[in-house]
């Protein structure tokens, strides 16, 4: 019997064609573009301590792995895993529409604690999750009338955008004035802002400094179809899954024949039979980008019932036959792109137009060393309940989390070794 108490994979492949077999309307897609806006809106932060994740470098070459094949057309960029600076990047940390605006929320990247709130539709703040004064959590505060954090603990007050603290109640006027209260001290603003934004209904957060450097690094990734197709979402932890474990897992399409038994997944794989139309890695400023695009027919499990039917010495099946008919997705590509670090989408285009009537976008967090946050997204021409989406799609991850979960020690137990001094 299998276990899922955490998060997995690319659920919403699954759950949106599940909850979505309706969507079988055409709706025209866009054009793919390498054009990577800046947000629109962004906090102000100071410093930000230094984040220790040189464990997830293997999420780079892990995702990369997962998706080449021998007979792929490649164009590679030069690109060196071992200097990918994790730090001077934008990380996905929760759906925009799970946050309640003026209230704290904790999110984790790389094991560090973070205090966001939601101040406006499109406007976050974030601040180390640590009051200076005592170091309690800022996050079981609240956020005042003035748009501050306040800590639970004394009522210490923080400007979300600068971490300057504001107000501290027990500091009050000398007995002789009423006109000014006395001087704040400069040590009680120590608390570090991080900048934050929500980009396509997401909400990010830049661990490696202040505003200067978050603008002069990679900005969020663009989802092209953002806006012309509607978006239902899922968001789930796993508490016991490392980050380029489930990263690697979102992008090997081989698995989901066997671990959830469906055979959609086989558009994105390729075989000795059938290679890439295209496989390409491409260099974006500090960052980097993996897309590949191939025919959407069956290839491993044509592989598969080719063993089986020479096991049974049967000939050519009925099965193996329907194989030779002509590709019903023939003017289609199956496209997989991975934007480095966190985002994956998949979709079928149209060869001509490239418009597309379906696309499963998937941004994995790296919580710290063996957790991750999944949040993934169906777009189609309609808008799924997200009770439904979260139905299908936890039963679905549930399929593979426990193998995950047993891979893990050995995938890590590995790693540790070549850390090792």
């Amino acid at each position: 019997m299998r276990i899922a108490s955490c998060l997995c994979y690319r659920q919403g492949l699954i759950l949106f064609y599940f909850s979505q077999v309706i969507l079988l309307l055409l709706l025209p897609g866009t054009k793919y573009t390498n054009a990577f806006t800046l947000p629109s809106s962004i906090s102000i932060a100071n410093k930000n301590g230094n984040n220790s994740n040189s464990h997830h470098r293997s999420v780079l070459e892990a995702a990369a792995a997962s998706s080449v094949s021998s007979d792929a057309t490649t164009t590679t960029a030069t690109i060196s895993f071992d200097t990918f600076d994790y730090n001077n990047q934008w990380y996905p940390v929760i759906w925009s529409q799970d946050l309640v605006l003026n209230e704290p929320t904790k999110v984790t990247v790389f094991d560090v604690d973070y205090v966001i709130a939601k101040i406006s539709s499109d406007e976050v703040i974030c601040l180390l999750d640590a009051c200076p004064h005592k170091g309690a959590a800022l996050s079981q505060g609240r956020v005042t009338t003035k748009g501050t954090f306040q800590c639970a603990y004394h009522g210490w007050s923080f400007n979300g955008a600068t971490g300057a603290c504001v107000e501290i109640p027990q500091i009050v006027p000398p007995a002789s004035t009423t006109t000014s209260a006395t001087k704040i001290p400069s040590r009680a603003s120590a608390t570090t802002a991080v900048p934050a934004q929500i980009h396509q209904g997401m909400v990010w957060i830049f661990p490696g400094g202040n505003l200067e450097k978050a603008l002069l690094a990679p900005p969020p990734p663009n989802n092209p179809d953002y806006g012309n197709l509607k978006l239902s979402t899922v968001i789930r932890d796993f508490p016991h899954i490392d980050w380029p474990i489930l990263v690697s897992n979102i992008a090997d399409p081989d698995h989901g024949l066997f671990a959830h038994q469906d055979k959609s997944f086989d558009m994105y794989s390729a075989s000795s039979q059938v290679g890439f139309t295209s496989f390409e890695v491409k260099k974006i400023g500090q960052s980097w980008m993996l897309q590949s695009k191939i025919d959407p027919r069956d290839k491993v499990l044509q592989v598969d019932q080719t063993y089986r039917d020479a096991a049974a010495d049967t000939g050519t099946s009925k099965k193996t036959s329907k194989n030779t008919k002509k590709n019903k997705h023939e003017d289609t590509l199956a496209t997989f792109t991975f934007h480095a670090p966190t985002f994956i989408s998949m979709k079928r285009v149209n060869q001509v137009t490239n418009a597309t009537k379906f696309a499963s976008v998937f941004y994995v967090c790296p919580v710290g060393v063996g957790r991750s946050r999944f949040m993934a997204g169906g777009m189609s021409s309609i808008q799924v309940p997200r009770w439904l989406n979260h139905l299908v799609v936890l039963n679905f991850l549930d399929q593979d989390t426990y193998l995950l979960a047993t891979q893990q020690k050995h995938v890590m137990a590995r790693e540790a070794q070549s850390y090792s001094i």
